[in-house]
């Protein structure tokens, strides 16, 4: 078993690479770090995360998360949603228009007739500003203006990452409003808990704390309706190999499906997902009503990643918390309208941690 080792300063990043100037901001890389040797790297071109790094079972020090190695690569890539944080409104809203106090809103369509991720220029292709930086924490500042990609409202954005000594990774998210609009955030990092670099995640095994999942249309857009995860390919309420479950009920494009999660506390995780090769975990929690699983399947080794390794199919993992997609046209679904009296407000965990045996990975 070969893993994918990365030096404990992360010297195969360079600050330099990530510095840019672009519409008249500057972007950068920052580094945290805590004393068990976790870190994790960012940039304020689109507040994503660019890499985690951490020690395994042997020491070796492994990347977790996929990642560009430059900044150029992330601006020339207009799919680069890997570790944004992405907005105005994650995921889909079908034929990229809404109602909201009576008006039609159109948004800017970038998945066929449909808006995905905020629109072509989303809020993982904008410079956000840096507001607060050290060894532990660094929140990021955005300023959307009203009818930015069709949403109404200057919205005023705030994403902090917090790194704490037990290992986890803590979001923050804040947003306020001077006009009625809707929003949806989250964070769209790619997975691979044995390494970037080291081939397929499809041996990794997932748990998600849900009874019911969305169906979809051929465009990825929820029906309306939810169905129940038992008995078929999309019950994770025990450990599964996510692979196993794509073969054995011939998921046709793997996953890219929205669940719904059952009523938790927040020091519950929602969903552990366990590098089968490595024994690493990673543990997520989240104030969120849903999660969102992506397989990767668009993936075609087109994209060089960190350390030179292509972003072949289904390699990476995408577990994204979220409200639900399309909401904004389903009355049904867990209203993400904002209000310019109110302040959204939403936090996710990733822990990360290593499991000697499998009996050791379970709710």
């Amino acid at each position: 078993m070969t893993l994918n080792k990365l030096p404990m300063n992360d010297s195969r990043l360079k600050d330099s690479d990530f510095e840019m100037i672009i519409e008249d901001k500057r972007t950068g890389l920052y580094h945290l770090r805590n004393e068990n040797g976790l870190h994790a790297a960012f940039t304020n071109y689109g507040a994503r995360i660019v890499n985690i790094g951490i020690r395994g079972l042997n020491g070796e020090e492994i990347e977790v998360v996929a990642g560009y190695q430059t900044i150029s690569q992330y601006v020339k890539s207009t799919e680069a949603y890997h570790g944004a944080t992405v907005g105005r409104y994650c995921n889909r809203i079908g034929r990229a228009r809404f109602v909201l106090a009576g008006a039609t809103f159109h948004l800017t369509a970038n998945d066929g007739e449909h808006a995905l991720h905020g629109g072509p220029k989303g809020f993982h292709q904008v410079i956000w500003d840096v507001i607060k930086y050290n060894d532990k924490e660094i929140t990021f500042r955005y300023i959307s203006a009203d009818m930015e990609e069709g949403y109404p409202g200057n919205l005023s954005v705030y994403v902090s990452y917090q790194l704490d000594d037990s290992d986890k990774l803590t979001m923050t998210y804040r947003a306020t409003t001077d006009k009625t609009t809707v929003v949806n955030l989250t964070n769209h990092a790619y997975f691979n808990l044995n390494g970037v670099g080291s081939g397929s995640a499809m041996g990794h095994e997932l748990l998600i704390n849900a009874q019911e999942y969305m169906p979809v249309d051929d465009c990825a857009i929820p029906t309306g309706h939810v169905d129940r995860v038992e008995g078929n390919a999309f019950d994770f309420s025990k450990r599964t190999v996510i692979g196993d479950s794509i073969e054995k009920f011939n998921i046709h494009g793997g996953f890219n499906h929205n669940f719904v999660l059952f009523p938790h506390e927040f020091d519950q995780p929602v969903a552990q997902l366990y590098g089968d090769k490595s024994g690493i975990r990673l543990d997520i929690f989240t104030d969120q009503p849903g999660i969102q699983l992506y397989t990767g399947d668009h993936f075609r080794g087109d994209n060089i990643l960190n350390g030179g390794h292509p972003d072949h199919y289904r390699n990476y993992i995408a577990l994204e918390t979220q409200h639900f997609p399309d909401s904004v046209n389903q009355p049904l679904f867990p209203s993400t309208v904002l209000q310019p009296d109110e302040e959204f407000i939403s936090k996710t965990i990733y822990g990360f941690s290593k499991i000697y045996k499998p009996d050791d990975y379970s709710y």
